[in-house]
């Protein structure tokens, strides 16, 4: 495995003094990727933070990576019971978070360098705000981009899928909205079913539009931890961290791709698309006036029951299924 290039800032010095954010990572049995996730959390402009690494009961050496980087930011600890998913994790971390903000990264994914620094500004300058996120692109095994957690409004609603990685809040939110709930009560993933519960608190989520997160889901990569697999995630490090103007060129073909899909081969504009995508919408918005999660609908429909994605998921990363003493919170 190629060696990391030093961070651009050196280690704060956390001493007695709280830290301005907490940063929550969940990670189980992946220390190859894990250390490339870290390393965008020191290469951010803001560099008042702790991180909180919580291994779901991991049995490789995340703790050792971990201890090797040598900064006074960053803590390790193992759950003795692990949860099967980051529900135990990202409720453990937020327990133990001291920051005035709290922001989670996935084991398995990028931040961009200015992640932290504009939602720490935006939550500052309006204090109406509970919860920030930025984009999220996520590159598909096959190569192909999903750009998640957009709204034409720019604030959070319902049917969009806005992943964990890309927010940034009011550690106060975690005791109005409560913890994540397992996978096994919810049809929703627990980090949406968490967005959606803290939205009906009547907290204000809200979109900044800017890149914040480049994400390499594993659950669309078959036996991405059996296999312990981690090329994918050098190659978009070295692009993150060598490549001059790599952020607008990566946008640029986000934004080809997703312009040729909307297109026919000639140069009409595909209307029906587009009025599926109307309609679709449309249909969501109903939904989530009337109390009723889109998301919450279709997941129930692709999986049959709650906490049916979470064994899907397990399946298609080459894991075993969830051991039945943990198929519910305790």
């Amino acid at each position: 495995m190629r060696a990391l290039p030093p961070p651009s800032s050196s280690p704060h010095d956390a001493g007695d003094q709280p830290p301005l954010v907490s940063v929550v990572t969940a990670t189980y049995n992946r220390s190859n990727v894990l250390r490339y996730a870290i390393e965008t959390v020191r290469r951010q402009s803001l560099a008042n933070w702790e991180l909180l690494v919580v291994g779901d009961g991991c049995t490789d050496d995340s703790e050792q990576v971990v201890a090797g980087f040598g900064d006074p930011r960053m803590r390790f600890w193992n759950l003795a019971e692990p949860a099967g998913e980051q529900t135990g994790p990202n409720n453990a971390g937020c327990a133990a978070a001291r920051g005035r903000f709290i922001a989670f990264l996935n084991h398995d994914d990028f931040w961009t360098p200015e992640h932290l620094a504009r939602c720490v500004a935006a939550l500052e300058r309006d204090a109406q705000l509970d919860l920030v996120y930025g984009l999220n692109v996520a590159v598909l095994g096959d190569g192909r981009f999903v750009v998640w957690g957009p709204t034409a409004s720019g604030e959070y609603e319902e049917h969009a899928c806005v992943p964990a990685s890309g927010w940034v809040f009011r550690r106060e939110l975690v005791d109005r909205v409560g913890p994540w709930r397992c996978a096994r009560e919810t049809y929703a993933l627990p980090s949406q079913d968490w967005l959606i519960r803290a939205a009906r608190s009547g907290a204000r989520l809200r979109l900044l539009r800017h890149l914040s997160v480049v994400s390499l889901p594993s659950a669309g990569r078959v036996r991405s931890y059996a296999d312990r697999a981690y090329e994918e995630h050098a190659r978009w490090f070295s692009t993150m961290t060598e490549v001059p103007d790599w952020e607008e060129r990566f946008l640029c073909d986000v934004i080809c791709q997703l312009d040729l899909s909307a297109c026919t081969s000639g140069n009409s504009l595909a209307v029906a698309p587009f009025v599926r995508r109307v309609i679709k919408n449309a249909g969501k918005r109903v939904l989530a006036f009337g109390g009723v999660s889109p998301l919450n609908i279709v997941m129930r429909v692709r999986f049959g029951r709650k906490g049916g994605y979470i064994d899907a998921a397990r399946r298609v990363r080459g894991l075993p299924p969830l051991p039945e003493s943990r198929r519910r919170s305790p």
